[in-house]
Parts: C-alpha cells; structure tokens; sequence
C-alpha cells in the first residue's frame, strides 16, 4: 500500500539550519527504513519559515499514527513551533 505523511512545521525561524540538518541526516541516514522511497523537504515560497516534509512510504499496512521515523521528525520540529502531523493514503482515481 502507498502513503504518504506530511509534516508541517509554522516555524518562529529560530534554529532553521540545524532542524533542516537533522532532517536531512534522518532521511539519508544507515538507518532510513526499506520502505520510505522518497522524502521531500519544502519551505513556503515567500516565507522560508513554513517548513512541510512529506515522506512516501509503500508497506503491506499503513501506520495510523505514522512511520516511528516521522513520529521523531515531528517530536524534533516542535521546538521551532507548531507542527501539524498527518498520514494520507493513496488512492486511485
């Protein structure tokens, strides 16, 4: 099954160069899971302060609560502001 979970982080833009390393070296890293096949990072054109994350996962079942590597980003972006953590499922048209 394909999903896909969005991470968007309304940033105070405090800290922006290091939450924007993390993230990076949580996707690219050893560790990145088997089943994550793309990972995007995006800011808002015009405001470089909201931040969305949005990873593309294709598992036997979707996790309701999100990937457990979502789940830290998430945790990760609250101190930089509020965060809004979903899961999508993909569906055909």
């Amino acid at each position: 099954m394909k999903w896909l979970e969005i991470i968007n982080l309304r940033s105070m833009g405090n800290g922006l160069d290091a939450l924007q390393t993390e993230i990076k070296h949580s996707i690219s890293s050893s560790e990145k899971p088997a089943a994550l096949t793309k990972a995007h990072f995006y800011t808002r054109h015009g405001n470089d302060t909201d931040i969305g994350i949005h990873l593309h996962w294709e598992t036997e079942k979707v996790e309701n609560q999100g990937s457990g590597l979502g789940q830290r980003l998430a945790f990760a972006c609250k101190q930089f502001g509020r965060v809004d953590h979903s899961v999508w499922v993909e569906k055909e048209i």
